[in-house]
């Protein structure tokens, strides 16, 4: 087992007190070493073990005390070294587990203080980069929608359903996870001011809003309700985009966002491109970014501005 070098305390008396801590914390951490390399699967054991033997080794070569500020001088080495956040936050998961199961062990209190406080070392956050994402989404023409439609031929009820799911995505800018959880009532039975909605009883958000179903969408929808032989006024609180049997025969339970999302990749479509398209078709229509916000369910106008603004749409370039 490597030796740890402990900090020396501030306490008068401090030669015989600061053995004390080092044999404390020598002991705590080898016994949670030996647990840490003998339990568990063995994927766990040897990632595990691998990132405290990688620890220690740097607690040798730095010369370093064995304290927090030790601590955060290793997790900066990974990120100079070039680990990618996730990797550097598992290491810093087992060093965790490490120092946890040390303090169960140690006796000193001035230990198991300073492992407590080194087990609260705070992971690695990746900063979120969206501009690459931004940049290569791509907005649709409502022409290219329906070209899209229209290559898939709507013959049998897996394809009806791959139409309907698209037409609804483009047309009512729905989030696949959203359109995964719409029953057949809330689709085609719910009218407002005399015009078909698709009611969305709760968002991500945990919020309720209705989106103008326009009537090639409703085609779409109904084209797949019946070579699915689903009958609204029958059927009402069902799945409306439900799974297929192994035989092709379409069930009654419903699909996941994961199924149609898979679906849209078949047909090289990303699924916010979808939400960006319905932002730019409201914008070209005269809605105002708050209109489209709410229609899109955003939290913030901010969020709906990008999605204008990142497509090119800026109020000059607008047909007046």
């Amino acid at each position: 087992m490597t030796k740890y070098r402990t900090t020396s305390t501030r306490q008068t008396g401090s030669t015989s007190r600061s053995e004390e801590l080092s044999k404390d914390i020598r002991s705590a951490l080898h016994s949670a070493q030996m647990t840490i390399e003998t339990t568990g699967s063995d994927v766990r054991r040897k990632n595990y073990a691998t990132a405290v033997r990688q620890f220690i080794a740097f607690c040798e070569t730095e010369g370093l005390s064995f304290d927090n500020q030790q601590l955060l001088h290793w997790r900066q080495s990974l990120i100079d070294a070039g680990y990618k956040p996730n990797t550097i936050n598992a290491k810093l998961a087992a060093i965790r587990t490490l120092l946890e199961t040390a303090a169960l062990v140690a006796h000193e209190t001035d230990t198991i203080l300073t492992l407590h406080t080194m087990a609260r070392v705070k992971n690695v956050h990746k900063r979120r980069d969206l501009t690459k994402r931004w940049q290569t989404s791509r907005g649709y023409s409502i022409e290219e929608v329906h070209g899209i439609l229209g290559s898939i031929n709507a013959n049998d009820a897996k394809d009806a359903r791959l139409a309907a799911m698209v037409a609804l995505a483009f047309g009512t800018g729905l989030r696949l996870s959203e359109i995964a959880t719409l029953t057949v009532r809330e689709t085609v039975l719910f009218e407002k001011n005399g015009l078909s909605v698709v009611l969305v009883k709760a968002d991500k958000f945990k919020k309720s809003r209705s989106i103008p179903l326009p009537a090639w969408v409703r085609l779409h929808v109904q084209t797949w309700l019946d070579l699915a032989q689903i009958t609204p006024m029958h059927e009402p609180d069902t799945p409306l985009m439900r799974a297929f049997d192994k035989s092709g025969k379409v069930r009654k339970v419903g699909v996941t966002p994961r199924a149609l999302q898979k679906d849209l990749k078949s047909l090289h479509i990303e699924a916010h491109d979808t939400r960006r398209t319905f932002a730019r078709l409201c914008k070209e229509s005269g809605m105002n970014n708050d209109q489209i916000r709410q229609l899109l369910g955003h939290k913030s106008i901010v969020t709906t501005e990008r999605y204008l603004n990142d497509l090119g749409l800026f109020v000059d370039d607008l047909p007046k």
